[in-house]
């Protein structure tokens, strides 16, 4: 098999793993969470930033921000996967 991506794992990333299983923060909130919402904000000259749990959601969240209105035109590449598409139609585009 051909793996598509390689985790690369160092000490300080199995240290931050460790944290979270120790303090129980493995999904949905804690320190790590904030810290990348705020520096993400931060680097996007936001006062917000929000984190998803993954691409498909971020689309879809993406999508809905924009107020899509039925016959509204969205241009995709030809080659994407399917959560691009579904972002748009669901959202009234």
């Amino acid at each position: 098999m051909i793996s598509v991506n390689e985790p690369l794992l160092g000490h300080k990333e199995s240290e931050y793993v460790s944290e979270c299983m120790r303090t129980g923060w493995v999904s949905s909130a804690g320190r790590f969470i904030d810290a990348f919402e705020n520096n993400w904000a931060e680097y996007c000259g936001k006062r917000f930033g929000i984190a998803v749990s993954n691409g498909t959601t971020a689309l879809q969240v993406a999508a809905a921000c924009l107020g899509l209105k039925p016959g509204d035109e969205v241009i995709l590449p030809t080659f994407t996967i399917i959560s691009c598409a579904l972002a748009v139609i669901s959202s009234g585009g």
